[in-house]
């Protein structure tokens, strides 16, 4: 009779914690939408990571958050796009999350968990999560920048949607051009442009009538278009004397140095 007794206790203790198990893992897979928070502990991690899925397989799942923090410099919260903290990190850092980004997975499930170590922690996450039908014509994945000359910027677009062609603009903060026609290719050149300027550039993918993506926007800046002798042996960009005097006696010293210079060249030869 003891023994009977034992091996049913044992049982109920197996299936307990099997059942139990099982309850906490089909809690977290919560289908969206829904609000909620999570507030972790010491020595947490992927295994304690909260799992959000789609009600439609095609659709976007997204999470925002109101609030929460980590310990900085210690504790990391992670959101990725697997279930479990699995698959690709969206986003992650120590400290305050943002409440102004909107974290995206486009694999129909978002996880989001803290890796803590064992001393303080942080405050409680808000969050909400929220599904939607993903545009018809995607964000671009990249956008960028770079300064091939003094007056040109040359621009390459990662574009998910091969669009037939894109609007693009550039911008110094005071006056913005538009590319005109629009680019069809994803490698565009800007040219005109004015040394020593920082510009900005907007590209959205056109990928049929009334319907574009999203604006991408990289920056780059000019370097200067000229360069003054400064001495023979090193120079100095001209457009780092803008605001600036130059002496004419710089620059005939400049001079005398050159003739200088030229003239031990010969004696060499």
């Amino acid at each position: 009779m003891n023994r009977l007794s034992l091996f049913l206790k044992i049982t109920a203790v197996i299936f307990l914690t099997f059942f139990l198990g099982k309850s906490n893992v089909i809690a977290q897979a919560t289908v969206c939408p829904t609000t909620s928070s999570y507030t972790y502990g010491n020595y947490y991690g992927p295994s304690d990571a909260v799992d959000f899925v789609v009600a439609n397989p095609t659709d976007l799942i997204t999470m925002t958050f109101t609030s929460g923090s980590t310990e900085s410099n210690w504790d990391y919260w992670y959101i990725t796009d697997g279930a479990g903290g699995t698959g690709n990190v969206i986003a992650t850092d120590d400290g305050s999350i943002s409440t102004s980004t909107t974290y995206t997975s486009t694999t129909g499930t978002i996880s989001f968990y803290v890796d803590a170590d064992g001393s303080q922690t942080g405050t409680t996450f808000e969050y909400t999560v929220t599904c939607s039908t993903p545009p018809s014509c995607l964000p671009l994945t990249s956008v960028t920048a770079t300064a091939t000359s003094a007056s040109t910027i040359d621009v390459v677009i990662t574009d998910p949607n091969s669009a037939s062609e894109y609007f693009v603009t550039y911008s110094d903060g005071v006056t913005t051009d538009t590319v005109s026609p629009n680019p069809t290719d994803t490698a565009v050149t800007l040219t005109g442009l004015t040394s020593n300027t920082s510009y900005t550039v907007s590209v959205r993918a056109i990928c049929g009538a009334a319907d574009s993506s999203d604006v991408s926007s990289a920056s780059a800046t000019t370097p200067c278009a000229f360069t003054l002798f400064h001495t023979v042996r090193t120079s100095r960009p001209l457009c780092q004397h803008v605001g600036q005097s130059i002496q004419m006696e710089h620059l005939q010293r400049d001079q005398l140095d050159l003739k200088d210079w030229v003239a031990g060249q010969v004696m060499d030869l």
